[in-house]
């Protein structure tokens, strides 16, 4: 099992607003002000466009390529743009809401790791990306076997992280199908998962989240070990990097807080084919 994790903290006033960009719009801006990672967008087969284009590709500091299907040749072939794309054209002009709730979780998540390399974009940020989601076993061991004062608290917290889950569970190596994406709330939602499982905190979630760990570090400074699921295998971490590793991720979420966003929400993507 891959079991890897992506966690995205987002200030949905300004990314809702982003949405209603045009893809052109949004391809050429992350050629001017991207630096890293290239925003790759496939493209949809839509009435009144080219069937031949296969996919988009913003560079950085270089134009927009299109990978095109050469019918001649029997395969594809790259194309530069070095001026920015026509919003006349069906496909680039629809609004990335409209586009990505056509696409799946992996597109999505392309979409908001090359938003948050994006130096100028401030709404959309990585806690982590594509990191096992093993210290969620230790995280959800802890509360196990440690009550709070307050057991509702306990069970909100349980709850939050199964959202991230999505069902998944850590000794049985597999995902039940008791959620899905029809099930989320968020300003866009795919059509469909691929090996992705969507989850979405909202601004209450987030804090609540973050209060939290904020009284555990604070006042519990607890201890997290090695989760039970990963006891009888010998080439695991040792009890102390469990417990480094659990904090540096509570760290990471405490982070949000530093960017100061209006209406915090954490949009989460794991892989557990």
């Amino acid at each position: 099992m891959k079991e890897f994790l992506s966690l995205y903290a987002i200030d949905l006033p300004r990314f809702d607003n982003f949405l209603g960009e045009s893809l052109a719009d949004i391809l050429w801006y992350y050629v001017e002000h991207g630096v890293e990672e290239s925003l790759y967008l496939p493209y949809i087969p839509i009435p009144g466009t080219d069937r031949s284009i296969h996919s988009y590709l913003a560079m950085p500091g270089s134009g927009v390529g299109v990978l095109l299907w050469d019918e001649s040749l029997h395969q594809t072939k790259p194309i530069v743009l070095t001026e920015r794309p026509s919003k006349i054209d069906s496909f680039l002009s629809l609004k990335a809401r409209d586009y990505l709730a056509m696409e799946d979780s992996g597109t999505f998540k392309g979409f908001l790791n090359a938003l948050s390399l994006c130096p100028t974009i401030e709404f959309v940020k990585a806690v982590s990306v594509e990191e096992r989601a093993w210290w969620l076993a230790s995280f959800l061991d802890y509360l196990k076997s440690n009550s709070t004062d307050n057991r509702d608290i306990h069970l909100r917290i349980l709850d939050l992280l199964q959202k991230t889950l999505r069902g998944y569970d850590f000794e049985r190596k597999e995902a039940d199908n008791k959620s899905n994406l029809a099930d989320l709330e968020f300003v866009v939602i795919p059509a469909r998962e691929d090996d992705l499982r969507m989850g979405v905190w909202s601004e209450n979630d987030v804090r609540f989240f973050i209060d939290y760990l904020h009284r555990l570090v604070e006042r519990d400074h607890p201890q997290f070990g090695t989760p039970p699921e990963f006891r009888t295998a010998s080439d695991y971490l040792a009890e102390s990097d469990w417990n480094e590793w659990v904090y540096d991720i509570i760290v990471q979420f405490l982070e949000i807080e530093k960017h100061n966003f209006t209406k915090p929400y954490v949009v989460s993507f794991i892989d557990v084919e």
